[in-house]
């Protein structure tokens, strides 16, 4: 389709590509780390400096060409909301929507601009926004039915907005009959009823609807059809019980449980209750103390507590002691510490808040941020969460941090009484490093204190091996060199166990031919 597989469109994407890959080849040295290790090249030994950054040329000028090729990108909300309010509408609405989806399916002698392609699908959609004001009905079996519609798929089209604008505007209930023709239509069904929850109408308006769904065999199916939809374009993965649950507000806690009780499926109770405890903090521990004063039974109670468990844990504006008893009460919890959870829950926290925005991570890896900025940012960003104390916080933060750049992140956890600090070195040690390069990895081993007691011992061997084997998989040969070239000792024998280990998963035979190559005896 023209509109739709644009060659401008590819070949701005492989700009973006060369250049995008040129800026961070050359101001990521972890990133080229990658490269030449999977290449074979990388040297037995590099030197710590090549983790800072190169005056940040890479990131700006990447920073630079995306603001370029936003500016001249045109919005496609604000491009149909400007032809909504200007277009007159036809005489013949069918006959104007009809010829816009002909134009599109329509071959072009001449490439369009991406801002061309802007003003045709926006003049597209608001025509059929006018027929189908009109005649929704007709227009959905046309575009259905019409070879040329189907060629530019013109139903996914009326998603963005039209479908969207019909059920503002007339309600969910009115739109049914001809929303139901297609499952493609089952998020924009699932949204507005979204909306309707968040707009006022409550419990009372989605046990009213569901009623009147499941009264009309056609309705009734296709709300069980959006529950199990998981066609990529809808991107139903959630049913309409839980969605609409989830929009709703803690006043409706005891009117939501009555109509949870009077569902005759098992999975559309679980569905609702599920719901709504990821719709607030509050509605998660209230939900939580019905489970264990016995108001809810069996599977229904059992997998209502799990949802709230984890939707409490994850409610990082919650107060901090009832998300960690939150996660000690959660199935398949080993025991571990207060101070254990405490410090994971903060972990997940702040990498939630490093996710977003400003990209702390790059600049921390390259030394454009110092610990003390992204230490301010984050405690700015997540207050309740910073109100576990200073040390709590830096070492969360040192666990998301140490694997960008492991010397600059030490600084975080300097004030740390010696014990403490070293004991969790030692955790990090064994529960990091998974997804990073080796060097990275023995930056942080080369600044640990040298194991003293055996659980420190067993600790560094067995985060060794682990490591070894993850490097061995995925960088084979040229990871066996750099353990070959590793000083006698413990360590190397730990990272010779673990590529080993590794062998014997792919070819039990060699593993034995691997361990001599790795470790040959004195002469």
């Amino acid at each position: 389709m023209n509109r739709k597989v644009p060659l401008l469109l590819l070949s701005h994407a492989c700009v973006f590509a060369v250049v995008y890959g040129a800026a961070r080849y050359k101001s990521d040295p972890a990133s080229s780390q990658h490269r030449e290790w999977e290449s074979g090249s990388l040297p037995a030994k590099t030197n710590s400096r090549t983790q800072t950054m190169d005056g940040g040329k890479g990131q700006r000028f990447l920073k630079d060409f995306l603001a370029s090729r936003t500016k001249s990108e045109p919005d496609a909300d604000s491009r149909y909301l400007e032809l909504k309010a200007s277009l007159p509408v036809a005489k013949d609405v069918k006959a104007a929507a009809v010829e816009e989806i002909q134009k599109e399916a329509r071959p072009f002698s001449v490439m369009r601009t991406k801002e061309q392609e802007a003003k045709a699908l926006a003049r597209l959609e608001v025509r059929m926004l006018h027929w189908m004001r009109q005649d929704p009905g007709g227009a959905m079996d046309f575009v259905l039915k019409d070879e040329s519609s189907q060629n530019v798929a013109v139903v996914f089209d009326l998603r963005q907005h039209v479908c969207k604008d019909l059920i503002a505007e007339r309600g969910l209930a009115a739109c049914l009959p001809w929303l139901i023709k297609t499952p493609v239509t089952a998020g924009s069904f699932c949204d507005g009823l979204v909306a309707e929850m968040k707009s006022g109408g409550g419990v009372a308006a989605l046990e009213k609807l569901h009623s009147a769904m499941m009264a009309v065999p056609e309705q009734a199916s296709y709300f069980t059809q959006a529950a199990e939809s998981r066609n990529p374009w809808t991107g139903i993965g959630r049913t309409p019980f839980l969605r609409a649950a989830e929009a709703l507000p803690f006043s409706e806690r005891e009117s939501l449980v009555e109509m949870a009780n009077r569902q005759e499926k098992e999975l559309d109770q679980i569905e609702l209750l599920r719901g709504f405890a990821r719709s607030s903090p509050e509605a998660a521990v209230w939900l939580l103390e019905r489970t264990r004063n016995g108001d809810l039974k069996g599977t229904v109670a059992e997998r209502t507590r799990q949802e709230a468990l984890t939707a409490v844990q994850k409610g990082s504006g919650a107060d901090l002691a009832l998300r960690v008893g939150a996660m000690a009460e959660a199935p398949g919890r080993t025991s571990s510490t207060r101070g254990d959870l405490e410090t994971e829950l903060l972990a997940e926290d702040i990498s939630g808040v490093l996710k977003e925005g400003r990209d702390w991570r790059y600049e921390f890896r390259h030394g454009a941020a110092s610990s003390d900025e992204v230490l301010v940012a984050m405690r700015a960003a997540l207050p309740a969460t910073a109100k576990a104390g200073d040390a709590p916080f830096r070492k969360a933060l040192f666990r998301q941090l140490v694997e960008e750049n492991p010397v600059q992140a030490r600084a975080l956890i300097e004030g740390l009484p010696a014990e403490e600090k070293r004991a969790f070195q030692y955790d990090v040690l064994q529960r990091g490093f998974s997804r990073v390069s080796p060097e990275l990895f023995k930056v942080y081993l080369s600044a640990l204190p040298a194991a003293t007691t055996p659980q420190e011992k067993e600790q560094r061997a067995e985060a060794l091996q682990i490591k070894a084997s993850a490097y061995a998989e995925r960088f084979g040969d040229n990871y066996q060199q750099t353990v070959k070239s590793m000083a006698a000792g413990a360590d190397r024998d730990a990272a010779v166990s673990g590529i080993v280990r590794q062998a014997k998963k792919k070819n039990p035979a060699q593993a034995t031919k691997v361990e001599q190559e790795l470790s040959p005896k004195d002469p």
